[in-house]
């Protein structure tokens, strides 16, 4: 494993923004799917992306998305539920259940298993009643019931806050 990591890092350094760093949420699509593909090219192991929430709205965005990350070489995905920088920008549940179903139904049509990390920011941000942030990540992962497995993942979230248990 430590013999993975020097190279991806140097792969990234190499590959990322040569001029001035920018904030990564700014980073147009066409740009970072880029940047994916170099970091692709550059190892030999998997290779999953941030893109952010899917540059995009629709189902339309979603499967354009997938079908670029996986032409740049990435077999995954990170998809956020806020497409900018407060609550006005959470992503309404059914939304984000449509972008999941449109990115699972797109890879799944071009046969490549694709690994999606369906991300939420309500803790970070924070977003809503507090009282609502840890049902509310949890409910959306059920109502998006692929067969396909999909990682769920609340950042900010402490396990000290609450238990999880299945």
């Amino acid at each position: 494993m430590n013999a993975v990591i020097p190279p991806l890092q140097q792969a990234a350094r190499q590959s990322l923004f040569p001029g001035a760093i920018r904030t990564v949420k700014r980073i147009p699509r066409d740009e970072m799917l880029d940047v994916v593909a170099r970091i692709a090219r550059a190892v030999r192991v998997p290779v999953t992306a941030d893109l952010e929430a899917g540059y995009g709205t629709t189902v339309k965005d979603m499967a354009e998305t997938v079908k670029a990350a996986i032409d740049a070489g990435a077999i995954g995905m990170n998809l956020e539920d806020v497409t900018g920088d407060d609550e006005s920008s959470h992503v309404g549940l059914p939304l984000q259940v449509e972008k999941i179903r449109a990115i699972r139904e797109t890879s799944k049509s071009l046969g490549v298993p694709f690994v999606l990390n369906a991300r939420t920011d309500v803790y970070l941000m924070p977003i809503g009643p507090e009282a609502t942030r840890f049902e509310r990540p949890l409910n959306g992962c059920a109502h998006t019931a692929t067969p396909e497995p999909i990682a769920c993942l609340c950042r900010g979230y402490t396990t000290a806050k609450r238990s999880l248990s299945w």
